[in-house]
């Protein structure tokens, strides 16, 4: 249908425009075919995405288009070369049977990405087909799945070297530097919360020494650095219809020099507990040892390059990365929530204690834990 035929059946001025622009943007990135059908897609918190459908010679196919986020981004054009030099390294090998590489499209220009009417950045990926994503771990074939499509992810960036790449948000997972932005936040007491929040700074403040373990690990080349996801939510890996496994890792706008343990920490810390980060019942907050379990022997399986310092702290990445969220969390409440958007005056601090909790748990638990990944190598 075309706008004009949208718009005489009662499409509001504002959908009228934007599929006039999103017209524009196929043109500007050399899609071939005509505009059939688009949809707003409501993922992720940053970027502002649509799926657009195109029909050429009787074939439909799908794009994504998407305007990166300038306030979280403000070197958008770093971002989306860093984002092409990966797509383009992992586009240049073979691929096992089963899996989608994701592409970025250019313009007439040569550019990957198009630039709007107010400074905006847009790029244009290939839809991958047949797959669907999920926002909860619910079971152990998932929670596989996803660790071993983030691990395949590292592997297949693993001969790309790290230094190539730019750092997008520094220091993003230097946990040390955030405890210390922490410590000023609870000394300027700008916003007159750190007396509600005593017990919580306590319970941190007497974890330096592990918040500082993976950065310590990095200082001294203990850890090797790689090219890293560093936002491995579960809904970042497309899993196929048809056999549940991971075809594709997606949203690389966080693709940078990191550590292996982030992407593992993180993943496992937003999947052993049912619980979601902002759940105030914390008796709802446990691990969910089968989980972890899958996780471990999807990641292991699907990087094979892991060394062994970086397997020996598999467990230890969980804890870490989830005390740097709750340090995150604290330091944004005590600053007057500037940073996470929240639905009430305590939702940061919330979503502290709902993370603490979490470390509590997965130190019960470490001893079995470490037990099991030493099982696997």
């Amino acid at each position: 249908m075309s706008h004009k035929e949208r718009a005489s059946t009662g499409m509001d001025q504002q959908n009228v425009d934007t599929e006039l622009w999103l017209s524009e943007l196929c043109a500007r990135f050399q899609l071939e075919g005509d505009m059939q059908n688009w949809e707003t897609l409501e993922i992720g918190l940053m970027n502002r995405t649509y799926k657009v459908e195109l029909t050429s010679r009787g074939n439909v196919r799908g794009y994504i288009l998407q305007k990166l986020n300038g306030e979280v981004f403000s070197e958008p054009v770093r971002v989306i070369e860093n984002v092409k030099l990966v797509t383009e390294h992992i586009g240049a090998q073979t691929i096992l049977a089963g899996k989608q590489k994701l592409k970025l499209f250019s313009t007439s220009e040569g550019l990957a990405y198009a630039i709007d009417h107010s400074g905006g950045y847009w790029r244009c990926y290939n839809c991958i087909e047949d797959a669907y994503t999920v926002d909860v771990v619910e079971n152990e074939d998932q929670a596989y799945a996803a660790a071993k499509g983030y691990g395949e992810f590292l592997e297949n960036v693993a001969s790309l070297d790290a230094s190539a790449l730019y750092e997008v948000i520094p220091d993003f997972h230097h946990t040390p530097k955030r405890l210390s932005t922490l410590r000023v936040s609870i000394k300027r007491d700008e916003s007159s919360r750190v007396e509600l929040a005593k017990a919580e700074i306590e319970v941190i403040l007497v974890r330096e020494s592990i918040c500082a373990s993976l950065q310590n690990l990095r200082d001294s080349k203990s850890l090797p650095e790689r090219v890293t996801h560093n936002d491995t939510k579960i809904n970042n890996v497309m899993l196929s219809r048809s056999s549940g496994e991971a075809v594709c890792v997606i949203d690389l706008d966080t693709v940078m020099p990191g550590l292996s343990l982030y992407d593992f920490g993180d993943l496992a810390r937003a999947s052993v507990s049912p619980a979601a980060e902002d759940e105030p019942d914390l008796s709802r907050v446990e691990v969910r040892l089968p989980i972890f379990q899958a996780l471990c022997r999807g990641f292991l399986q699907g990087c094979p390059s892991l060394t062994r310092v970086e397997k020996e702290n598999l467990v230890r990445a969980i804890r870490v990365i989830t005390l740097e969220l709750a340090i995150r969390f604290l330091t944004d409440y005590l600053d007057g929530d500037q940073y996470f958007p929240v639905q009430y005056p305590e939702h940061n601090l919330v979503r502290c204690r709902n993370q603490l909790a979490l470390v509590k748990a997965l130190e019960e638990k470490e001893e079995e834990m470490e037990s099991y990944v030493k099982q696997l190598f």
